[in-house]
């Protein structure tokens, strides 16, 4: 049917394990790399998001027929109402959880509703208590984006070319997030840009299921376990030789930050990130990742000026 951009193989089991992988890496991550599965191969941190944004759009059949006006309402239902619904019960939560800390009803300004709003439109999270959720926004962003572009084109759309106008895009985003990631600005447009950054990796869903996985489907099964085995080296080589400016991680990518390289870094040596987020009624952007270096081990050191408690969460790139 035209108006159901997610028709296909509903019982995909390949997709299925994948998003089981990609689910199990994300709460791996969040438990201090617990059980490893495969980290040594495929750093957590440049994987799992772009993962479930190439699977959504291996399941993505959106074309020139397809009914926006129905699209977007599904979209809406699904991901936006959740969100708007869970945000605002968070908001009071929190309020209430923080006139308890501080021993008094926290004052309710103009301040107090607005910076949640601009929050959804930058990191992705109104308050700290929903900061899991700053995914929902960009997918729901790059998700319709994408389907307003290949609406608009219509039979013109070639999706090789678009995978490769979108890459250029997203090395265009990585770039500018390492040069002007700390200005006001740059704040400001978090949203647009991470839409940018995941556009390429929707469209290789899309390349993924209709030339890729065909031309796989030929091979027998030993082929496919040697391919399997050659890309997972290959990643190990990336890793192991390629020079550090050159070897990306993605490593904070709710607020485009901690770009860094892998090698060299470890559970409790190295370069690694500090991700302090905003109290409640800070400015935009206090939420701004801080670097350290030399950590002793996750979670135990803190930036100079940071609190030991409260909001500010050590990690190393959980997102």
């Amino acid at each position: 049917m035209a108006g159901n951009s997610i028709t296909a193989k509903k019982t995909n089991k390949k997709f299925m394990v994948l998003s089981a992988l990609g689910i199990i890496m994300v709460v791996d991550l969040h438990c201090n790399i617990s059980i490893n599965l495969l980290n040594s191969f495929i750093p957590y941190e440049s994987f799992f998001m772009p993962l479930f944004i190439f699977i959504s759009g291996y399941f993505n059949k959106v074309d020139e027929k397809t009914d926006l006006g129905a699209y977007v309402k599904k979209k809406g239902k699904s991901l936006l109402i959740p969100f708007v619904v869970i945000g605002v019960v968070m908001f009071w939560l929190e309020w209430a959880i923080n006139s308890y800390k501080f021993g008094a009803v926290q004052p309710l300004t103009a301040e107090t509703f607005i910076l949640p709003v601009v929050n959804v439109f930058t990191v992705g999270y109104p308050v700290l208590l929903t900061s899991p959720m700053w995914f929902v926004p960009s997918l729901l962003l790059v998700t319709l984006v994408y389907a307003v572009l290949k609406k608009a084109f219509g039979k013109k759309w070639n999706s090789i070319v678009a995978f490769v106008i979108f890459a250029i895009l997203n090395i265009a985003v990585v770039w500018s997030a390492n040069t002007y990631g700390d200005s006001q600005v740059y704040f400001l447009l978090l949203q647009p840009l991470k839409c940018v950054f995941f556009l390429p990796f929707m469209e290789l869903g899309v390349l993924y299921r209709e030339k890729i996985e065909p031309a796989l489907d030929k091979l027998n099964k030993g082929g496919n376990v040697i391919l399997l085995i050659l890309l997972l080296l290959l990643n190990v080589a990336r890793m192991m030789c390629v020079p550090n400016p050159k070897d990306i991680i993605m490593n904070s990518l709710y607020n485009l930050g901690g770009f860094t390289s892998f090698q060299g870094r470890s559970r409790c040596t190295g370069p690694a990130s500090v991700q302090v987020y905003p109290e409640p009624g800070s400015r935009p952007g206090a939420h701004r990742e801080q670097d350290v270096r030399h950590l002793p081990c996750y979670g135990q050191a803190h930036p100079q000026g940071a609190p030991a408690s409260g909001s500010a969460r050590h990690h190393y790139g959980r997102r």
